[in-house]
């Protein structure tokens, strides 16, 4: 399909491959897609694998505490919080504060976990191949950079 586009692309093309935001976009999504097709036979995505291995960390956690740690914003959170509830994976309780929800792991859910460890550290693994030990390590070292930009 051809596209009509009426700006000249050589003003636009060094800032398409060079824009730092859209290539980590970009990657993130193929990450993504990466650990769900591993974790796929749980019927379970990424982001909700990572709710539930934190929710069995902290042995629950307020909405506003889990949404702090895994970096999401609360209406989003909340969005991945409910298939979770509706499979008794999580409970969904009052918190001290009426305004607050506290969230726990079910057995069902720490179940689920530990079924989808051997899952998680084989798409683990393949990562650390396909960078090589050394590259997974510099990966992580720039994550943490960019993860932390704007506290500086």
């Amino acid at each position: 399909m051809a596209y009509h586009v009426g700006k000249d692309l050589r003003h636009w093309a060094p800032i398409s491959v060079n824009c730092t935001c859209l290539r980590v976009r970009k990657a993130a999504l193929a990450l993504t897609n990466h650990f769900e097709s591993y974790l796929a036979p749980l019927n379970i995505n990424s982001t909700q694998y990572s709710i539930l291995t934190v929710l069995d960390i902290l042995e629950g956690s307020s909405v506003c505490q889990l949404a702090e740690i895994i970096a999401m914003p609360r209406k989003t959170l909340t969005r991945h919080l409910k298939p979770l509830e509706t499979r008794e994976l999580i409970s969904i309780e009052q918190g001290f504060d009426k305004r607050e929800k506290t969230v726990t792991i079910s057995d069902a859910g720490a179940d689920l976990i530990k079924q989808g460890r051997p899952l998680w550290e084989l798409a683990q693994s393949d990562m650390v191949e396909r960078l090589g030990r050394q590259g997974w390590r510099q990966t992580h070292e720039l994550l943490e950079v960019l993860a932390t930009i704007n506290d500086q």
